[in-house]
């Protein structure tokens, strides 16, 4: 059963890797773009090239994370979770 919730999860995020990398993409450059305060000549433009070159890899260890914890939140006991209503 643990096994089944880790690969459904994995085949969604396969789909979702690329819509998150282009939106963290999308979020850098309209930084780039609007961002009037940098602390050093080139600061934005910097950062867009970090978001290019190390966002897969934080990606894919995040879902990752994810895959590995997912198993021990949905089998939780009930009387656990947080009830707020």
């Amino acid at each position: 059963m643990i096994l089944m919730y880790c690969i459904s999860g994995a085949i969604i995020s396969i789909f979702l890797v690329p819509v998150m990398y282009i939106k963290t993409i999308a979020n850098q450059i309209f930084i780039c773009i609007n961002n009037k305060r940098e602390a050093y000549k080139g600061q934005n433009f910097l950062n867009l090239l970090a978001v290019v070159f190390v966002n897969p890899v934080i990606i894919v260890l995040s879902i990752l994370i994810d895959l590995f914890s997912m198993p021990s939140l949905l089998l939780k006991d009930e009387k656990y979770f947080e009830h707020k209503y």
